[in-house]
């Protein structure tokens, strides 16, 4: 197999992307290009030039709705939320027939997969700061033991040394007798994250990858429709408040980071493809 270069995966990554954009004009269902694809679409215009993924989110209603209907015209597979092929609560679009990713370390599907994008559903907050804090902080300590039982699905082969293979004997056994199962967890976290639901307060979160903290507690107002922005020569949806969504949630987002820090988010997967080209 041939490892892929950064410019191989964004390509991979688009094609997924215009697939989920065709379907939702055509079934009307809202989303947002999020996280550092949004600031790809605002700072660079495409991709951030070493990204290695994409991130859409949409309101609940509008997930919901996707995710029980979505169908590819591409043969890409849908790993949806809370079932039991995905550890994840939130779901992902993967591209299975000429792209393989490694990911030992925390893995997050019962299945080998391929280039994916991420599909986040963004779910009403509290209104009340401190409430609202608090549910993030009981939040983030749920989303450390789903994480903590995702590492201990790791095959004995991802383990290097005799150590590491001890340490993950000891996750597997105490996640199956203290935590009984991932799939359980995730359906517990994902009701969680559920619990107000989204247009019943002025705020909303993205409790489904809560690693940001209260920096991914946004007022609804900044979500109330979305302005297209170029994307790699192709109008895309953000939503209106982007700028100070961007700018809650990572400072001054126009301004590029130090070159040490400018690397793939997911640097400890590989890329390959299946067959030579």
């Amino acid at each position: 197999m041939r490892e892929m270069t950064i410019e191989d995966i964004q390509r991979v990554s688009l094609e997924l992307l215009k697939d989920v954009h065709d379907f939702c004009q055509e079934n009307r269902i809202n989303y947002t290009l999020y996280g550092g694809t949004m600031i790809g679409a605002v700072r660079h215009g495409g991709f951030i030039p070493w990204d290695d993924d994409v991130d859409v989110a949409m309101p609940r209603p509008d997930y919901e709705r996707f995710v029980s209907t979505y169908r590819s015209k591409h043969g890409y597979k849908l790993f949806v939320s809370g079932t039991k092929e995905c550890y994840l609560a939130f779901s992902r679009l993967c591209e299975m027939e000429k792209t393989l990713v490694t990911e030992d370390s925390l893995p997050w599907s019962s299945h080998q997969t391929g280039v994916w994008i991420d599909i986040f559903p963004l779910d009403g907050a509290p209104d009340n700061q401190r409430e609202a804090e608090r549910s993030v902080k009981k939040m983030l300590k749920k989303w450390v033991v789903c994480c903590y039982a995702r590492s201990a699905h790791s095959p004995f082969s991802a383990a290097s040394t005799l150590a590491k293979k001890v340490k993950l004997v000891f996750k597997k056994v105490f996640m199956n007798n203290r935590f009984r199962n991932i799939h359980l967890l995730n359906k517990e976290y994902i009701a969680d994250c559920q619990r107000i639901k989204w247009g019943a307060s002025n705020h909303f979160c993205n409790f489904a990858f809560i690693t940001f903290g209260m920096r991914e507690y946004i007022p609804m107002e900044d979500y109330q429709s979305t302005v297209d922005f170029n994307f790699e020569g192709i109008p895309l949806p953000v939503c209106n408040g982007y700028d100070h969504l961007m700018k809650h949630k990572y400072g001054d987002y126009m301004q590029l980071p130090p070159k040490e820090e400018q690397k793939p988010r997911h640097n400890l997967c590989r890329f390959y493809w299946k067959q030579q080209s």
